[in-house]
């Protein structure tokens, strides 16, 4: 039976009255046919029938019928979607929505790299780690080479990208605040895989995210 959100409300029962009709063509047919009356009707004529229902609704999946005349919705085919999440599209209603990006990153733990030329030639290029994050967008770090902290803001880092097999923590997207390992670099895509190692995605090996989305843990050096 047909459970898309679009079926609800008028279009619901318009879609409930066709079928009903085409189920019970479909038996007086099959009752014609055993007493030796009118043919039965083809497969194929209810599937066109259904086939006019669809478009009618400006629907696109293919679908069948059964042997009762019953609208059958055949499963969608999985495919990756273009942010590189690793999130399947085309799943059922009940799936897990994506989570929406947030415009802060930073966070605590992770290691970044100073981008900006404003405090001198001793900070530019220089690694930290971020020891806090306060105003969303601020953040206390202190540098590694050189032992001092200095507060800074997220325009101002950038995030590190370890070596292959290093821990990393994924900064947002529907994987935010899980850790994982470096799987592979993507030099051509700017992104990298990894595998999951902590939360309800343990285990899972997600492909092509972007550089900005992963840093470096801190626990690694």
């Amino acid at each position: 039976m047909i459970s898309d959100p679009a079926y609800q409300g008028e279009e619901g029962e318009e879609v409930e009255q066709i079928k009903k009709k085409m189920k019970k063509k479909a038996k007086k047919a099959k009752k014609k046919s055993k007493k030796g009356g009118d043919r039965e009707i083809t497969v194929e004529e209810l599937e066109e029938q259904q086939r006019k229902l669809r478009a009618a609704l400006n629907l696109s999946t293919p679908s069948a019928t059964d042997e009762e005349g019953e609208v059958v919705e055949r499963s969608a085919t999985p495919q990756w979607n273009e942010d590189g999440v690793g999130t399947p599209v085309g799943k059922p209603a009940k799936a897990k929505k994506k989570k929406k990006r947030k415009d802060s990153w930073v966070s605590e733990g992770i290691i970044v790299k100073i981008i900006t030329k404003d405090l001198g030639k001793d900070y530019f290029k220089a690694k930290g780690v971020i020891e806090e994050v306060f105003d969303t967008y601020g953040v206390k770090v202190k540098l590694l080479k050189l032992g001092k902290k200095i507060k800074l803001d997220q325009s101002h880092l950038e995030t590190v990208i370890p070596q292959v097999g290093r821990e990393v923590l994924v900064l947002n997207g529907a994987y935010e605040g899980g850790r994982a390992v470096l799987d592979k670099m993507n030099v051509d895509k700017f992104t990298v895989d990894v595998t999951m190692r902590s939360g309800p995605f343990k285990g899972r090996s997600v492909r092509d995210i972007p550089y900005e989305d992963v840093s470096k843990l801190h626990c690694n050096d």
